[in-house]
């Protein structure tokens, strides 16, 4: 679900979450470029610059889906036809980019980045790494993580629990955050703990839940159109917003843990009220396209900086060519594949959801018999 609308009211705020994603995909691209490509490849010299963790414009990303996936869910009649937008809005798209990073890591020969026929079809499922399998693209673990948490939040409306959803999810975010503070718990937790944190999201759902949190009070502000303080379940909000700054202290160091709460406090700002800079044109830009830029941009960036860097063009220089090249080809990839395909995809099935509807509705033909 592309959410970019631009004029009136609450389109404003909507926009700006284009824009979040924009600066999410934007951030982990350059960790990747600078950070990342050293730790693996080493540059030929200083490239000027290294952009902090780059978990961080993930976990922003985790924050976005808890916000428009509850939207997503709420908008909908059956769950059937959740999982089948969620598909179309997804699976086209990704594998075109499977398919092409597999052909450019493959020709490229990139060290350690390339996998067999065998593991690129398993990666046609989006699970090849639960399954054990090697993914096309390490970035995929975290599409991964998305697919749990949809199929967890599904299941919870199925067993219409939505009305108790953000209970459940800060009750599991509690238990997680018991868990982290056993000492050693990473290491000696048996192994169906270890396999329930996984299945239920637990080591990031507390980013998840804030999201969710942040879209229930949006929700409720724009049916009542009241401010901020009327809202009856501020002390519940801020509680359990609390639990989620807490469980991120313990999953990760004090100063990455302060700059997530910067970043989520941008990102409660954004969904609540008007922040000028994220109307930025180029931000939304970034935004439109951030799900192929987000999945194609690792290995043949890297593939790309690595020719270049062997062509003595400078690091900089090398990353700001193959930045522009990525932007440029997810731009591509979402004007003639991700946004054409899920219209189509999405008309055909409203179409035939349509016919099967009145057929349900067409009074069963009586039988008369011969006189």
């Amino acid at each position: 679900m592309t959410l970019s609308e631009s004029t009136g009211g609450a389109g404003h705020r909507l926009t700006q979450i284009d824009a979040l994603r924009g600066i999410a995909a934007l951030w982990v691209v350059l960790y990747h470029y600078s950070v990342r490509y050293e730790e693996l490849f080493g540059h030929t010299s200083h490239p000027g610059f290294y952009v902090i963790d780059g978990r961080m414009g993930v976990h922003l990303f985790f924050m976005i889906s808890g916000f428009v996936i509850l939207m997503s869910l709420d908008r909908i009649k059956r769950v059937r036809d959740f999982f089948y937008f969620r598909w179309a809005r997804l699976y086209p798209t990704f594998w075109i980019c499977a398919v092409i990073t597999y052909l450019i890591t493959t020709l490229s020969n990139l060290p350690g980045r390339t996998v067999g026929f065998t593991d690129a079809l398993v990666n046609i499922t989006m699970l090849s790494i639960t399954l054990r399998w090697k993914p096309i693209d390490a970035v995929y673990w975290s599409l991964e993580v998305e697919l749990f948490f949809y199929a967890f939040l599904a299941f919870l409306v199925v067993l219409r629990l939505r009305i108790h959803l953000v209970i459940i999810l800060a009750s599991l975010v509690l238990l997680n955050g018991v868990l982290l503070s056993i000492p050693g718990a990473a290491v000696e937790l048996p192994a169906v703990v270890k396999a329930i944190r996984i299945l239920f999201t637990m080591r990031y759902l507390h980013f998840f839940l804030f999201g969710i949190l942040c879209y229930e009070l949006y929700a409720w502000r724009a049916a009542s159109g009241k401010g901020l303080l009327n809202f009856p379940l501020l002390g519940r909000f801020s509680t359990i917003a609390l639990l989620c700054g807490i469980v991120s202290f313990l999953e990760t160091p004090l100063d990455e843990c302060l700059a997530m709460m910067m970043l989520g406090a941008l990102f409660f700002t954004a969904t609540q009220f008007r922040v000028k800079f994220l109307e930025s044109k180029v931000l939304v830009f970034l935004g439109a396209c951030s799900y192929p830029l987000y999945t194609l941009h690792q290995n043949i960036g890297f593939s790309m900086i690595k020719r270049l860097e062997e062509l003595s063009f400078p690091p900089v220089l090398a990353i700001g060519i193959t930045t522009l090249l990525a932007v440029g080809l997810a731009h591509l990839l979402s004007r003639c594949i991700e946004n054409p395909s899920n219209r189509i995809l999405r008309a055909w099935y409203k179409g035939t959801s349509n016919k099967e509807s009145e057929k349900s509705k067409r009074p069963a033909e009586q039988f008369v018999p011969a006189p």
